[in-house]
C-alpha cells in the first residue's frame, strides 16, 4: 500500500483529501505546516508521494520543497502543490524548488486523483531506471548529461536540474531534431493519461530550464520552441 505525506493548514480540505485517498486504498499521513511535514519525514522513510500546500505558517510549501530535494534519501520523491496561488512566479519558484506539478484549488477530484496514480508509477520508473543505469552518459560533444546526479556538463561547469527538468531534456535529446508538443511531454516525462495536466507545466518547466542555462552556460536557445509543432534540444551540430 503506497504511503501519502498531505500537508495543508487547512484542517478541513486535509481531512477531505485524506479520506479520499484512503478510500482509494491509498494509506496517508498528515502535517498542518511545513515542520510537522518535516517530521513526518524523518520518522517516516517508505513515504511515496507528497501532496502540500504552497502558503502554510512556520515552514511553506516552497521551504518544504527545497528541504526535499537537498536530502539525498527523498531528492527524487514526487510532490504534488495543492495551492490557490495561480501566478507564473509562484509556479515558477514552486518548480525551481523541485515540485513536480500544481492543482488548483479546488481540486477536480478525478483528475487529482489520476495525477497522483501517474506521479507514483513515474517514481517506481525512476527508481527501476536508476537500478540499470548509474554511470555519465555522453550526449553530445558539448554536454555530459549525468543521470543519477540529474546534472549537465559543459565545458567543466555543471549545471544541477530537478528530476522532471532533467528528464525533459533528456527526452527531447532523445528526439533528436524532432519537435515534442507539451502534450506528449505530460504523458511521456509525467506518466499523465492523454487528456491530463496543464500543458502551462511543460511550459513553466521549459522557461526554467532555459534561465539556468542562459545563466550558468551563456548560451540562449538551448530549448527551441517550434510554432504549432513543439520544442527541439538545440545542441546538434
Amino acid at each position: 500500500m503506497e504511503k501519502i505525506l498531505i500537508v495543508e493548514d487547512d484542517t478541513t480540505l486535509l481531512f477531505i483529501i485524506s479520506k479520499t485517498l484512503e478510500n482509494a486504498g491509498y494509506k496517508t499521513l498528515t502535517a498542518e505546516d511545513g515542520s510537522q511535514a518535516i517530521e513526518q519525514l524523518n520518522q517516516n522513510s517508505d513515504i511515496d508521494l507528497i501532496i502540500t500546500d504552497l502558503i502554510m505558517p512556520i515552514v511553506d510549501g516552497i521551504q518544504l520543497s527545497k528541504y526535499i530535494r537537498n536530502k539525498k534519501e527523498f531528492s527524487h520523491l514526487p510532490i504534488l502543490v495543492l495551492t490557490g496561488q495561480g501566478d507564473i512566479y509562484n509556479k515558477c519558484q514552486g518548480f525551481d524548488a523541485g515540485v513536480d506539478d500544481y492543482v488548483t484549488k479546488p481540486p477536480d477530484f478525478v483528475e487529482f486523483m489520476l495525477r497522483i496514480k501517474a506521479l507514483l508509477n513515474r517514481s517506481k520508473r525512476i527508481k527501476q531506471d536508476e537500478s540499470l543505469e548509474k554511470d555519465k552518459i555522453k550526449k553530445s560533444e558539448k554536454f555530459i548529461f549525468f543521470k543519477e546526479k540529474s546534472t549537465v556538463s559543459f565545458e567543466n561547469k555543471e549545471i544541477y536540474f530537478t528530476q522532471t527538468e532533467f528528464d525533459i531534456i533528456n527526452y527531447l535529446y532523445n528526439k533528436k531534431e524532432i519537435s515534442t508538443s507539451s502534450e506528449e511531454l505530460l504523458e511521456k516525462i509525467l506518466d499523465y493519461p492523454k487528456g491530463v495536466g496543464n500543458p502551462v507545466t511543460i511550459r513553466t518547466h521549459i522557461r526554467n530550464i532555459r534561465f539556468k542555462v542562459e545563466k550558468e552556460f551563456n548560451i540562449s536557445n538551448f530549448i527551441i520552441n517550434i510554432p504549432k509543432r513543439g520544442y527541439v534540444l538545440n545542441i546538434y551540430e
